[in-house]
């Protein structure tokens, strides 16, 4: 039988839905075996009980003794009195127990410290290859987490991998704390994200890419959107004028432009956190509306403005940077962070805890305790910047920053009272994430 074009168009279409109903039962048997273990997973819990010998659920309160935290499903299921029985039982009942950490700035895909030159880096997580970027930027990710800090708000990647750093985590493909993830930062032109100021020769700056450069109000509204587009957490502005970069702490930005950004962020359900070099930024931020100021100043008359938003000091990695400040004529950075922070706690502003872990070498997060409680704060406060405050200003506080029913099982260890010795949650003993025991 000779083929005529539309017996060619039945037998192709035939051949067409014969491999859809092949692709079709492959999926469905390969998907069988899965989805039912899946399913007697989802009847079958594993319970964990914790026998906790001193318990701070939620800091800021009486600690309980000698009580059981059971954990199914990576919640807390109930806290009982004195210690019971499970399928599985983890002994800490010479240790403190408390809430999983939060860390609400963090750089967790790049290291600057002191040996490095921050502008290299920089420019080197612009341009370099991200699967390298991402690939070495696990291992800062797990120390993270295996010093504590069970959450993260990650306040910036150039190298833009931390959004499939967050999904890989969130599907255990790799172990990691919660990321809240900001991408790339914005910021107007001439400020320090510009190539420009990169060192960067002007016919190779098209190659960086950074979308978060915006210029006038209807550009920034533009660049938000297409952050919020591609999946971040939390939109991290950049005012200009970085004292440590350039010496100076000038505002670059008009007020329409800062209100552009936060005003579309907050319409998108994101909230948003601001590089601060100076009090007028400060006052600018608070009038549109910030929710966070990362490093400060803050204007002494913006104080009242500032406690319907929260600080983030950053003060170790102030202490860090201090050396090279002082190379640059600018004495007293240190010292000046702490007194700010003093300051602005005194007069009531809500203090998060911010390591500012990129310039802090990471896994070393925790000793921001140590300067929250040198500039002021009482352990108490100190431990609740890193929990309850935390969660709040996350707008996470059903989920995370206490140990009670319902709440997911991020639970840290340590050998001695934190609101004793706030410095023992440098090396904390016992870490949990979600249910699962991470050392």
């Amino acid at each position: 039988m000779i083929a005529t074009s539309s017996t060619k168009k039945f037998f192709a279409k035939k051949r067409r839905v014969a491999a859809r109903l092949v692709m079709v039962f492959v999926a469905t048997f390969i998907a069988m075996p899965f989805s039912s273990v899946h399913a007697e997973e989802a009847a079958a819990p594993i319970e964990t009980v914790i026998h906790a010998g001193h318990l701070i659920a939620v800091p800021g309160e009486a600690a309980q003794e000698n009580v059981s935290v059971i954990i199914e499903g990576g919640v807390i299921k109930s806290i009982t009195e004195g210690f019971v029985e499970g399928t599985h039982v983890i002994d800490l009942s010479n240790s403190y127990v408390l809430p999983g950490l939060i860390d609400m700035h963090a750089h967790v895909t790049l290291y600057i410290g002191v040996e490095n030159n921050p502008l290299t880096v920089l420019t080197d997580a612009h341009i370099r290859d991200k699967a390298r970027l991402a690939l070495s930027s696990i291992p800062m990710i797990e120390e993270t987490l295996n010093a504590g800090f069970t959450t993260v708000r990650n306040l910036g990647d150039p190298g833009g991998v931390i959004l499939d750093l967050r999904n890989a985590i969130n599907q255990g493909i790799i172990k990691g704390p919660r990321i809240v993830a900001a991408m790339t930062q914005v910021s107007v032109s001439h400020g320090e994200y510009d190539p420009a100021h990169l060192g960067v020769r002007p016919d190779v700056e098209k190659t960086f890419n950074d979308s978060g450069l915006c210029d006038g109000p209807y550009e920034c509204r533009k660049v938000v959107r297409k952050l919020a587009a591609e999946g971040v957490d939390v939109i991290k502005l950049r005012i200009a004028g970085n004292g440590e970069f350039f010496g100076h702490s000038l505002v670059y930005e008009y007020e329409d432009e800062i209100e552009a950004v936060i005003e579309t962020a907050h319409k998108l359900g994101l909230k948003v956190a601001a590089h601060v070099a100076s009090g007028d930024a400060s006052r600018m931020l608070l009038k549109a509306g910030v929710d966070t100021i990362e490093h400060g100043p803050i204007a002494e008359d913006a104080y009242k403005l500032a406690k319907n938003a929260y600080f983030t000091p950053t003060l170790a990695a102030h202490k860090v940077v201090d050396p090279i400040a002082a190379q640059m004529g600018l004495d007293g950075f240190f010292d000046g962070a702490m007194r700010r922070a003093e300051e602005a706690y005194k007069a009531g502003v809500p203090i998060l805890f911010g390591s500012d872990s990129g310039a802090v070498r990471h896994g070393e997060a925790a000793t921001e305790f140590k300067f929250l409680v040198e500039a002021g704060l009482s352990s108490a406060d100190a431990l609740r910047s890193a929990t309850v405050t935390a969660s709040e200003a996350l707008g996470l506080e059903q989920q995370i920053g206490t140990l009670e029913v319902g709440k997911a099982a991020d639970i840290v260890a340590t050998a001695e009272n934190p609101l004793e010795n706030i410095s023992t949650l440098e090396n904390v003993t016992f870490v949990m994430k979600g249910g699962a025991v991470i050392r």
